[in-house]
């Protein structure tokens, strides 16, 4: 069971991944320290769906995503009611949304990093739409030949989250996770 999620277009907006995808995601803080147990639970095997990335599910506290992890987060973007993090251990490509203290968001760049149901980066349009079925909503962003391939859920337990997949026009260049209405957002909360 995977879930791709549907973004609101915005007018001026061309997409979350042209805010950040081009830049380097470098840690720019720390959160408080907590003592992190055991190995790092993200690796490249590691699958997101609708209700998160493997252990670490939306809605859980920064402090209990880490230690689901197996490692610890650093902030990318300041520090606010919202921001961005990734994993200091584990793959690359891995955005954490944190919005008052919880997960809400997963971003994926990286084409290891796939849905329960073998979906990801390098995908045609034509796999998700044969994955996914009417459960796909499409949506063409202002200006530009790229699409927002979003996995509406069926069950009502989910009705509330999303799987993303972002397409240029024919290939899946990025995908992302999450609870509604962060998970619609264009641009860096």
């Amino acid at each position: 069971f995977q879930a791709e999620d549907g973004i609101r277009d915005q007018p001026r907006s061309r997409g979350l991944g042209d805010v950040y995808k081009r830049q380097i995601l470098s840690p720019i803080g720390t959160l408080p320290f907590i003592e992190i147990e055991g190995e790092v639970n993200l690796d490249y095997s590691s699958s997101i769906s609708t209700v998160g990335l493997d252990t670490v599910t939306f809605g859980m506290t920064v402090k209990n995503a880490q230690k689901a992890a197996g490692t610890r987060f650093s902030p990318v973007t300041p520090r606010s009611e919202c921001f961005l993090a990734i994993p200091d251990k584990g793959p690359k490509g891995i955005t954490f949304w944190i919005i008052e203290s919880t997960v809400e968001r997963i971003d994926i760049d990286n084409e290891l990093i796939r849905t329960r149901s073998g979906a990801g980066i390098g995908d045609t349009e034509s796999l998700i739409y044969e994955l996914f079925g009417e459960k796909i909503e499409t949506k063409i962003l202002p200006e530009s030949s790229e699409k927002l391939l979003v996995y509406v859920p069926s069950d009502s337990s989910d009705k509330n989250f999303r799987v993303v997949f972002k397409s240029d026009g024919r290939l899946i260049t990025r995908l992302w996770s999450g609870r509604l209405p962060w998970v619609e957002m264009t641009e860096i909360c």
